[in-house]
């Protein structure tokens, strides 16, 4: 299942079975074809459990690597996003993945390790995938990096500074709050003495990774309190072109601001770097990053 896309309820959506006997799945799959169009038999449940493992830990490495350019790309001087999607122009060959704040939910931050885990019980340590996740576990302490450089370019430290989260769920249009980036981010944040609050209209409470219980603002009320805000999750139900109508200082880790007339030096892009011209308004790509999505 894919957390706020109906379309991964279907019928037509296969599903994998695989039981301790050939008897046993033959009666799983059996069960299933009533609820699935497509039922694959595999040969056991470690089988049916590794190829889902491959799956969940096939994204979390590229979203590693696309992180990893993101990096690279605010060294250079380069947009990232530009540069993925030019990537993407490709017909054939190629998987876009988009840069984020981290990954979240039940699956992608967990299976990498779990699997590494698995894998020296048969002598076999898989340097490769544990390196992915680590790379994906960073990315919350760059973003406090981001902001607190946002802010030094105002003439402000980070420690006294009211930073707005916009976002906490762990993808965009979900309620979900599991294992989301934003934990890490909102405890780094107050650990480095800055003032945190957000706005999520799917998440009205939320608990940071030190323990502290957040509440969720209002979306005007975060705009006028905050001396910098930061955009983790993009849900399609926010404001963004009050945002940056209205928000003097933006720290965007999710491409939100593309389409959006921006001012000189308004909005610090994870990967990117600093507006410095209004922007060619261009049509948001679908309600942006599927890197975001983070199941």
């Amino acid at each position: 299942m894919n957390p706020g896309d109906p379309a991964s309820a279907q019928r037509d959506v296969p599903r994998l079975v695989g039981g301790t006997t050939a008897a046993a799945t033959a009666r799983a799959a059996t069960l299933l074809r009533r609820i699935n169009a497509t039922v694959v038999e595999m040969s056991s449940p470690d089988a049916a459990e590794l190829a889902k493992l491959l799956e969940n830990v096939f994204r979390n490495v590229n979203i590693a690597l696309v992180n990893q350019l993101a990096l690279l790309c605010e060294r250079m001087g380069i947009d990232v996003w530009e540069v993925i999607d030019g990537a993407a122009t490709k017909p054939f060959g190629f998987m876009p993945f988009r840069p984020g704040p981290g990954v979240g939910g039940h699956c992608i931050p967990v299976d990498p390790y779990y699997l590494a885990w698995r894998a020296r019980e048969f002598d076999f340590v898989d340097r490769f995938v544990e390196v992915a996740g680590d790379i994906n576990l960073a990315m919350p302490r760059h973003v406090v990096d981001l902001v607190a450089e946002a802010l030094n370019d105002r003439g402000r430290a980070l420690r006294g500074s009211t930073v707005g989260v916009l976002g906490v769920a762990f993808k965009p249009n979900v309620r979900d709050p599991r294992n989301s980036p934003a934990a890490d981010i909102l405890a780094l944040l107050s650990g480095r003495g800055a003032e945190v609050a957000y706005h999520d209209p799917h998440v009205p409470q939320f608990r940071a990774a030190d323990g502290r219980l957040h509440a969720s603002r209002g979306f005007g009320e975060l705009l006028d309190g905050s001396d910098v805000i930061l955009v983790v999750t993009p849900h399609v139900a926010i404001d963004w072109a009050g945002l940056y109508e209205r928000a003097p200082l933006v720290v965007d880790t999710t491409n939100s601001s593309r389409g959006h007339a921006l001012r000189p030096r308004q909005v610090l892009r994870l990967g990117a770097g600093w507006s410095e011209a209004p922007a060619e308004l261009a049509p948001p790509a679908s309600s942006v990053s599927p890197a975001t999505a983070r199941s």
